[in-house]
């Protein structure tokens, strides 16, 4: 895991440490040496058992534990999915605060019990102030994260609350997220006027905060919009996914010099080289479907030609990138992309090749009876054509590759691909986690891997409300 030291496991569930932990200990050993170290790990003690609480409760409403993580602001437990009703969310998030206030109310009885004792034994006090402490620490970590909104534990019981009347988790989401917002920024306010010695005056009671007032309103503030980013992130691919892979896409021909702002000049060159092997124009096209399922982006112009022997179909694209993603391609940083040319053909049992150059760029998931070849971006044209004709070739004696006349033709046999790759799609809910991952940039790992969990949490509220 980024970032995270894993030190062994409690209950079966990978325990790890975050090098955010760290800071605190050092923090503590500074202040108070060993012990200050020693008060350090007895609050941990008590995350740690928190954490224990939603980890084993979780468990036995089926739901797996992936790990707990100790980190700066406490702890983290990872859930591999979440609660398929509003009541198992509910105990869920209440059993860690619910274990800090039954040892507050143990260590309580104990200080209680200890005091009484160190009358009579004075080698009793210290350990008083041990469980005071502790008492003191769990007190503070049941009701802090009691406060109703995301991330906290209080968010996540007021989220389980909100679905439980409205029967719709994502209302609870929204909600519990809003008031996490909320929160966050009534903290940050008056950590700021505090700095100012001007504390906020609520019903006559005086509020002020310090530095611990603002940095915690400030990670709560920021994981709150996470919360709903994430979540409005995950519900935007989803929702592509399906405009994509649900219909039959629309192919209508267009205007070359309609398409200004992609390199024309690429569109040029590449099919003077595709002729020179045997290949002529068909059409020049636009893929309606896609571009108003994402308006966002600009149009693509495809430039469709077809081999002399019409067993191939080649398209040749222009994805139009980011200056910085271009700088980091010319730098070796990034692969190269955004110029494509994609071959492909149909044989007579149904089954597909398609040869691209999209190695490395595109690491969309494969499909079945869809045979992928992707080379380099670096990859010639003529090195494409040749990897292509070799596995028709190959694949020849077997299945025939079928004969493509005209434009129309070649239109049918996208249609028949896309009918492949829809139905596939639909039987996996159009986007999975893997989706995901496999699309993931090297340092986006963590980010995919939230995104994922988003994705599961979605895929499950909507199953709940349908």
């Amino acid at each position: 895991m980024n970032g995270n030291l894993r030190v062994g496991s409690l209950f079966g569930i990978p325990f790890y440490i975050h090098l955010s932990w760290f800071l605190v200990v050092g923090f503590a050993m500074f202040s108070g040496g060993i012990i200050g170290l020693g008060f350090a790990l007895l609050v941990f003690s008590s995350v740690v058992a928190h954490e224990l609480g939603h980890s084993l409760v979780a468990i036995r409403q089926g739901i797996g534990v992936k790990s707990i993580t100790l980190f700066l602001f406490g702890g983290l437990a990872s859930f591999e999915k979440e609660p398929k009703t509003a009541s198992a969310a509910f105990w869920v998030a209440i059993a860690g605060p619910a274990v800090n206030l039954i040892l507050f109310g143990l260590f309580t009885v104990i200080v209680l019990l200890t005091a009484l004792a160190s009358i009579a034994v004075p080698l009793s006090a210290p350990l008083a102030l041990i469980f005071g402490f502790l008492a003191y620490i769990n007190l503070i970590l049941g009701l802090f994260n009691l406060i109703p909104g995301l991330p906290l534990d209080g968010g996540h019981i007021l989220k389980a609350l909100v679905w439980k009347i409205t029967g719709k988790p994502k209302q609870g989401l929204v909600f519990a997220s809003r008031m996490g917002q909320i929160i966050g920024c009534f903290g940050v306010a008056i950590s700021i006027l505090s700095l100012f010695n001007m504390p906020l005056v609520l019903f006559g009671i005086p509020i002020s905060g310090g530095i611990w007032t603002f940095i915690i309103s400030l990670f709560m503030l920021q994981n709150a919009s996470h919360s709903t980013d994430v979540n409005q992130a995950a519900e935007e691919l989803l929702d592509y996914h399906k405009k994509i892979y649900s219909q039959q896409h629309e192919f209508v021909q267009v205007d070359a010099q309609d398409f200004s702002h992609l390199d024309l000049k690429f569109y040029q060159q590449t099919q003077r080289q595709l002729e020179r092997l045997g290949f002529e124009k068909l059409a020049d096209m636009e893929d309606v479907t896609i571009s108003k399922a994402n308006r966002s982006q600009p149009r693509i112009l495809i430039r469709v030609m077809l081999s002399r022997d019409r067993r191939t179909v080649a398209g040749i694209f222009h994805f139009p990138l980011p200056l910085l993603v271009k700088a980091l391609q010319a730098i070796g940083l990034a692969p190269k992309g955004g110029k494509t040319i994609d071959l492909e053909s149909e044989f007579e049992d149904g089954t597909f090749l398609t040869t691209s150059n999209t190695q490395g760029f595109d690491n969309s998931s494969p499909f079945p009876k869809i045979e992928r070849q992707q080379l380099p971006g670096t990859a010639s044209i003529s090195e494409l054509v040749r990897a292509h004709r070799i596995r028709v070739r190959d694949l020849n004696p077997h299945t025939p590759a079928l004969i493509i006349r005209n434009f129309d033709q070649a239109i049918a046999m996208q249609h028949r691909l896309e009918s492949l790759k829809n139905s596939h799609k639909e039987a996996q809910g159009y986007l999975t986690r893997e989706d995901i991952q496999r699309q993931a940039k090297k340092g986006q790992e963590a980010a995919a891997e939230v995104l994922g969990d988003a994705l599961d949490d979605l895929k499950a509220r909507k199953s709940q409300e349908e």
